[in-house]
């Protein structure tokens, strides 16, 4: 198809018009549907788990299809964005939302903020791609084709039920690939609703599978996803500990990987830092969703200027902070996520005022019901303690006490896990320094507002491999095909 090859001008607009009526997604879903191979179905029955292989639909665009493509592409009327948007699906928010208030006890304002899924999370990008590059030999010309990887493996952690999928099942869909996606054992429900508005749109069947299972039951569904052939590639988000497994498993059969595991963030303050500005990244960072992310910031380290004001000022900060039922929009913390992760929390800070830390406010149960920890402040505290090395997953702030920038370097370098982190400096030269020396693949200077979906995302050393989010992430779904033409000279 030429260049100058146009649509007519209901043509140019029909993408942005189906969205508006509700978007035609069976043509869409029969773009999406040309992943190799078979698809797993995973089904329940009275005698456990078992899979049943079931034909996929595997097939390739039609010569007309690929020519609507290139021309929608070409129009200059519709910007990237219009093109991209037009081609998300439609998701209701608030039919899901119950799901996630009653799984993860997130307060409804949280939940409708971070958990609705933006459309870049469903259709990022253009998943086809061909670049025609020149050889040494002057008779030969290569093209670089984009091929979906395949059979995809999506397995998701409780503590953003529905992000987590969307955010891969996205990138996914887009290349050209179908999925099988295995939610939390303790937050199956939001997965399954968006498994089921795929199927009132028309997305056609084999395409998402969700495979819910009891917690007895998950190292089982995991171990068929990673050891079946079929499967071309593992996403995995959880703890380090699980996704080591994962990774040993499928190394039998050479899958990808991509694995968004634990985080042990640090979180700086020097001495010339905007004190408020601080704070209010702390607060924004570490109660978000209830304290229960691998992103959130674990340990706080205060330069030992002005250590005691930010402790104070911590203090009146935390001490305003609501508690109770998610439903509430005026609560800010609702409970843990179980009985498990709220005993973690006690013995944490049990352990911590054993060894000698102090707490200025909480550190102990809150009187609102089951799993409910008041948001607990602590000082003196050192590397002696569990809260140095073990990731956080509830409502503790370590104090930690530092006196110059070397020093701190090395303790905040010194984790295992830096999935993410964030400082707070005036001096121009520092953050460059301190940005440069610190461990973290996503790192925050003055701001803890991080990642977003415009950039990619991923782990450094045992906080994960591979990355998700812009068009790296779409290309951890894609295979790049080498197609060599020579005899163009004859």
């Amino acid at each position: 198809m030429g260049a100058g090859t146009t649509l007519s001008r209901d043509e140019r607009r029909q993408i942005l018009e189906a969205k508006e009526s509700g978007l035609n997604v069976s043509a869409i879903a029969r773009l999406l549907n040309r992943s190799r191979g078979v698809v797993h179905t995973f089904l329940k029955d009275p005698d456990g788990y078992h899979t049943t292989k079931i034909p996929g639909r595997p097939r390739k665009l039609s010569q007309t299809e690929q020519q609507r493509l290139l021309a929608a592409a070409a129009s200059k009327e519709l910007t990237a964005k219009e093109l991209r948007d037009s081609l998300v699906l439609p998701i209701s928010v608030g039919r899901i939302k119950g799901y996630l208030l009653g799984q993860n006890g997130h307060r409804s304002s949280i939940t409708t903020g971070v958990e609705a899924p933006e459309p870049t999370q469903l259709l990022p990008t253009s998943a086809s791609t061909r670049v025609v590059v020149s050889p040494s030999l002057p008779d030969q010309k290569v093209m670089v084709t984009k091929e979906p990887v395949g059979v995809c493996g999506i397995v998701t952690s409780w503590n953003f039920s529905l992000a987590m999928v969307t955010r891969k099942l996205g990138p996914c869909l887009a290349a050209g690939c179908t999925a099988v996606v295995k939610p939390s054992a303790k937050t199956p429900l939001s997965a399954l609703a968006l498994a089921k508005l795929a199927e009132e749109v028309g997305i056609p069947a084999g395409v998402i599978n969700v495979v819910p299972s009891s917690h007895d039951k998950a190292a089982e569904v995991g171990e068929a996803l990673t050891t079946s052939d079929d499967v071309r590639k593992i996403v995995f988000t959880g703890s380090t500990q699980v996704g080591k497994l994962l990774m040993q498993h499928s190394a039998a059969s050479a899958k990808r990987i991509s694995l968004e595991l634990s985080g042990n963030a640090p979180f700086i303050v020097f001495e010339d830092a905007d004190v408020g500005k601080a704070l209010d990244g702390l607060m924004a960072s570490k109660f978000r969703p209830t304290v229960q992310t691998c992103m959130h910031t674990n340990r706080i380290f205060i330069h030992e200027d002005i250590y005691d004001e930010f402790a104070t000022k911590l203090v009146e900060r935390v001490r305003k902070l609501k508690m109770g039922l998610p439903r509430d929009e005026a609560v800010h913390l609702g409970p843990l996520i179980s009985s498990t992760a709220f005993q973690k929390t006690a013995d944490l800070v049990d352990d911590a005022v054993k060894n000698g830390a102090k707490v200025l406010v909480g550190g102990k149960p809150d009187g609102h019901g089951k799993n409910f920890y008041e948001p607990t402040v602590l000082v003196n505290v050192d590397e002696t303690m569990h809260v140095w090395s073990e990731e956080i997953i509830g409502p503790v702030i370590p104090l930690f006490e530092f006196s110059s920038e070397k020093e701190v370097l090395g303790m905040a370098n010194e984790a295992k896990a830096n999935l993410a982190g964030c400082f707070f400096s005036r001096d121009l030269a520092r953050a460059w320094r301190v940005a440069a020396a610190l461990e973290c693949d996503a790192m925050g200077v003055n701001t803890c507002s991080i990642p977003n979906m415009q950039t990619r995302f991923g782990g450094v050393t045992q906080s994960g491999v591979g990355r998700g989010g812009s068009r790296l992430g779409l290309e951890e779904f894609q295979d790049t095909k080498m197609v060599y033409i020579g005899g163009l000279e004859e």
